[in-house]
Formats: C-alpha cells, sequence, structure tokens
C-alpha cells in the first residue's frame, strides 16, 4: 500500500519525532495494524501552503502528482485548512480551493482519503472559520473516490493545548 501526502507544515514538517513526519509516523502505524503489510509513504506536503495552491499546472500539484504516479500511488490523504482558516478565507472561498483541489486529484486517478486539519486554539477567528469548514469538508465525502478520513484531530487538539506546544503543530503523543 503507497499513501500519498498533501497538506501543510502539520504534515510536511518534523516536530518532536526527530526525523519522522506525520505521514511517516501513520505509515508505521498502519503497518503495525495490518499485520504483514507494508505502508510506503509519499509525503509531498509543502508547509505554508494553502487548499489554493494545490491545482494542475502549479508546480507543488504537478510535482506532487509525478511522484504519486512514480511510486504507484492509489491513495492521497489530503488534509488543509488550517492556513486557509488563519488567512481568512470564507467558506465560500475553502469550499472552491477545496473543490478545485481534491477534484483535480480525483481526476488524475487518485482516491483521496479527507481529512480534518489540527486545532490551533489560541486564533479565535481560526476555530470560527475550521468550524465553518468541517461541515464543507464533511459533505466532499462520497465513499468512493473521496473517503472519510480523521475526524479527531480538530477536537482532540482543541482540549488537548499541551500537545501542540506551538499551537499550531501536533508534537508527542499527539
Amino acid at each position: 500500500l503507497t499513501l500519498g501526502f498533501v497538506g501543510d507544515s502539520a504534515l510536511a514538517l518534523e516536530y518532536g519525532y526527530g526525523t519522522r513526519t506525520t505521514p511517516t509516523i501513520v505509515g508505521h502505524m498502519l503497518e503495525k495494524f495490518g499485520a504483514l503489510r507494508t505502508v510506503r509513504v509519499v509525503n509531498r506536503a509543502v508547509s505554508g501552503t494553502s487548499s489554493s495552491a494545490w491545482f494542475p499546472g502549479a508546480a507543488i500539484y504537478d510535482n506532487a502528482v509525478k511522484a504519486f504516479r512514480a511510486t504507484n500511488t492509489q491513495y492521497v490523504v489530503y488534509c488543509h485548512g488550517l492556513n486557509d482558516a488563519l488567512g481568512t478565507y470564507d467558506e465560500f472561498l475553502y469550499d472552491a480551493f477545496l473543490s478545485q483541489a481534491i477534484n483535480a486529484f480525483v481526476a488524475d486517478g487518485f482516491t483521496i482519503i479527507l481529512c480534518r486539519p489540527t486545532v490551533r486554539f489560541d486564533d479565535p477567528v481560526y476555530i470560527t472559520n475550521m468550524t465553518g469548514y468541517m461541515p464543507i469538508l464533511d459533505s466532499k465525502v462520497n465513499g468512493t473516490t473521496i473517503l472519510q478520513g480523521d475526524l479527531l484531530a480538530f477536537d482532540y487538539f482543541l482540549v488537548h493545548p499541551e500537545e501542540v506546544p506551538d499551537t499550531i503543530h501536533p508534537q508527542n503523543k499527539g
């Protein structure tokens, strides 16, 4: 099983794990639960990006698709929203950018696993925007080309701020 990852710094960077990013840890967890199944992770997350940056013709999108095809990736774990909410994209813009990105990956032959982003609990505008984004994320899941991913991170980190010491990036147990 090969999983591609697309997102922002919450997926791209190493926080509290030495040389292990969140996608690498997810891959190890899935291997453990899947017994003998090997899970390969192809991480194309880019720090500082929002859903508006991921579209055909954009270098980060095209490079991700190229890497995913080269590794026979079938599933792309898509997790964006943090920088969208910090950029104060309203729900209409977020919906448009999210749809553009995930529909492009689907059109390129990938199945999306759509995840909710982590929480930034020190910013009330962010929490308001993300709360409005949740129904949009949920509405995209169709059970065939767009699958439900993580539903727990936002709520978990909202009540466990100690797991997000810089207010953005999960660490340690989180």
